[in-house]
């Protein structure tokens, strides 16, 4: 288990499970750690315990609802785990 705020022990073990993160560059995607020394973890690699979790992204997701005009008899917006990211101290 991670917790936060993130401890250099903890990033470090996320840095171990994780893969180093690309990025685009005009029509390619690269890597190049000098650019972007980042660490990326597919969804389907991790989860988020908290029981606050559910309710915060209800909250975010109202408000960028709310934010955008959008019609409140819309169903809101949802909001999906794409990544995690870790990114290295002046990675960006």
């Amino acid at each position: 288990m991670i917790n936060f705020p993130l401890s250099d022990l903890d990033a470090k073990l996320i840095e171990t499970a994780a893969t180093q993160a690309p990025f685009g560059k005009g029509t390619e995607t690269v890597v190049d750690t000098t650019v972007r020394d980042t660490f990326e973890i597919n969804p389907d690699k991790f989860s988020f315990k908290n029981p606050a979790w559910t309710d915060f992204l209800r909250t975010v997701t109202k408000t960028v609802a709310d934010g955008l005009g959008l019609p409140p008899n819309l169903p809101p917006p949802r909001a999906e785990l794409y990544k995690l990211l870790l990114y290295k101290t002046g990675s960006q």
